[in-house]
Order: structure tokens, then C-alpha cells, then sequence
């Protein structure tokens, strides 16, 4: 009896939360559709994250380190920026006939 009332209780918390997941979505599609979920902002804009693949590539930072220095940014936000232009060449490459 004990095992079947645990059961009962455990399926009503498990439909709770997903009726809870379910008003979350919504929430977060509805605030998109006004403008107001943008999500996280970057660091850096889209000429900042330029000049910084172009200062690398040219060599005027001996280290990824030096160059967070030089743009106030981590050295693990200098990675992914570099690291996408990577991703973006690849795919470039993959689609091209």
C-alpha cells in the first residue's frame, strides 16, 4: 500500500513539473515575440570581434592572453571568438558545391 501511494505521489509531482516546463516555454515565447528574451549580451560587437581575429591573425599579440588584455575580455571569450570564425570557414567550405 505504501508502494502504491509512493507511485501515486511521484506521478503527480512529475506531471506538475512538466505542466510547469510547459508555462515556462510559453512565457519565454511570448517575451521574444515582444522583444523582451534576448538572451545573454557578448562581449564584444561584431567590428570588435573582427579586429580581434585580424589582430591575431596578423600576429600583433604574442598570446591569446595579452590579447583578452588588450580587448577586456577573458581569455576563454578570446577562444570562442576565435573558434567560431573557425566553425564558420568549415561550414563556408562544407557548403560550397
Amino acid at each position: 500500500m505504501d508502494n502504491l501511494m509512493l507511485q501515486l505521489m511521484g506521478a503527480f509531482a512529475q506531471f506538475e513539473r512538466e505542466i510547469i516546463l510547459e508555462r515556462q516555454k510559453e512565457g519565454i515565447k511570448l517575451a521574444a515575440a515582444q522583444g523582451k528574451y534576448k538572451g545573454r549580451v557578448h562581449k564584444l560587437n561584431p567590428d570588435q570581434a573582427e579586429a580581434l581575429q585580424q589582430a591575431w591573425d596578423e600576429g600583433k599579440y604574442s598570446s591569446k592572453v595579452e590579447l583578452a588584455k588588450a580587448f577586456g575580455i577573458s581569455r576563454q571569450a578570446v577562444y570562442r571568438y576565435l573558434s567560431r570564425r573557425v566553425v564558420a570557414i568549415q561550414s563556408s567550405r562544407n557548403c560550397s558545391p
